[in-house]
């Protein structure tokens, strides 16, 4: 368990409380994002810079969340996460992912712990979400092996405005 994280606790079955905490969640990943970050890590052999281009939207109970990662050297990756509520406790999965504790949230953090399954091998990965009162999500991620840190990442994401086309769509206009 990670330390100053309150567990999350749904103390009903309601479907109203769970959709209120997924949209707690939602502050954090949902809407149009543009991320900036850097990895870094392996005794200094790992130092790459990366751009993500990202989108959350809530939808049947879940939280989908996508990103397309960019980094400096021209590779590019992209995942698609799920997140939702059961049994109290905050879940996500995706491909190659084992969450290894249930996530934690508390008014400003979001907190994850799973295993990424990186170039074959897996890892234990500790992710934080932090949101500050203007809206700019910062982004903490460590990456251990055998419980020895190899490698850190962090990012910052702010929210982007919907283009007009989105903005036309949203309000029924016909394709131009």
């Amino acid at each position: 368990m990670m330390d100053g994280a309150t567990p999350i606790a749904v103390e009903s079955t309601v479907d109203g409380e769970r959709l209120d905490l997924l949209r707690s969640v939602e502050t954090f990943l949902g809407g149009r994002m543009r991320w900036e970050g850097r990895v870094h890590g392996a005794f200094g052999l790992i130092d790459r810079r990366f751009k993500i281009h990202s989108e959350g939207d809530l939808s049947d109970g879940v939280l989908h969340f996508r990103e397309r990662l960019e980094f400096d050297d021209g590779v590019t990756e992209q995942r698609r996460w799920r997140l939702g509520v059961k049994e109290g406790a905050i879940w996500l999965s995706a491909d190659g992912v084992e969450l290894l504790e249930p996530g934690r949230l508390t008014a400003t953090k979001l907190e994850l712990v799973y295993r990424l399954k990186i170039a074959g091998v897996k890892f234990r990965y500790e992710d934080t979400f932090e949101i500050s009162p203007n809206g700019v999500v910062r982004n903490a991620g460590e990456v251990k092996f055998l419980g020895a840190s190899v490698m850190k990442i962090e990012a910052t994401g702010a929210r982007v405005a919907p283009s007009q086309s989105d903005a036309l769509k949203a309000a029924g206009a016909p394709p131009t």
